[in-house]
C-alpha cells in the first residue's frame, strides 16, 4: 500500500484498532466482575463461605435441622391455604378481610420461605431427593395458591351473599324458636 494511502486511513484504523481495544476491555473487566461476584458474594452451596444467617438453609445435604425448618414452613403455608375456606363459614370473619389476607400476606410468606430454604438458589444442585422434593413442593404450593385465589374470587362474588342470607335465616330462626321454647319451659311442670 502506498503512504499516501496508508495515511489516508490512518485515522480510521486508530479508531477502528481503539473500539476493539475498548470492548475488549470492557468483555475482561465484566468476566473479571462476575467471577469475583461468583466468588465472594454468592458461593456455591457447601463452599467455605461464610455461613447463612439464623434460620436460613446452609445448602448442605446434611443439614437436617434446616430441612426440618423449611418442611415446617411449606406445612404451615400448607395449612393456611387449605384453612382459607373454613375461615369463610365462620360468622365474625369478613370474606374481604380473608380475601385481603389471602393475596397479600401469603405470597409474602411463601417468598420469605423460599429465601430463607434456599429453593430457586439451590433446587436440583444435587442435595438429594429429600430437598428437591421440598423445593416442588414451594413451587407447587404457589400453583395451588393461584388455583385457590380463583375460587375464592368466585365464591365471594356468587356465594357469599347466599351463605350470608342462609346464616342470618338460621339465626333468626334459633331466635323465633327460642323465644316460642321460653314459655313452654318457663310452666311449672
Amino acid at each position: 500500500m502506498p503512504e499516501s494511502q496508508s495515511q489516508e486511513f490512518r485515522s480510521y484504523r486508530l479508531t477502528l484498532g481503539a473500539i476493539v481495544f475498548g470492548l475488549t476491555g470492557l468483555a475482561v473487566l465484566w468476566l473479571a466482575s462476575s467471577v469475583a461476584v461468583s466468588l465472594w458474594a454468592h458461593p456455591r452451596a457447601g463452599g467455605t463461605g461464610p455461613e447463612p444467617p439464623a434460620g436460613r438453609f446452609s445448602g448442605r445435604a446434611d443439614d437436617i435441622d434446616g430441612l426440618v425448618r423449611c418442611q415446617h414452613h411449606l406445612e404451615a403455608l400448607f395449612d393456611d391455604l387449605n384453612g382459607t375456606f373454613a375461615r369463610l363459614t365462620a360468622p365474625p370473619n369478613s370474606a374481604t378481610q380473608i380475601r385481603q389476607d389471602f393475596a397479600e400476606n401469603w405470597p409474602v410468606r411463601w417468598r420469605a420461605a423460599g429465601e430463607d430454604c434456599r429453593f430457586a438458589e439451590l433446587r436440583d444442585r444435587g442435595l438429594g431427593a429429600p430437598y428437591d422434593r421440598l423445593a416442588w413442593i414451594h413451587q407447587t404450593l404457589q400453583e395451588v395458591h393461584r388455583d385457590y385465589a380463583a375460587l375464592l374470587e368466585r365464591y365471594i362474588a356468587h356465594h357469599e351473599p347466599r351463605v350470608n342470607d342462609v346464616r342470618r335465616a338460621l339465626e333468626t330462626s334459633r331466635k323465633l324458636l327460642d323465644q316460642r321454647r321460653a314459655p313452654h319451659d318457663a310452666r311449672p311442670g
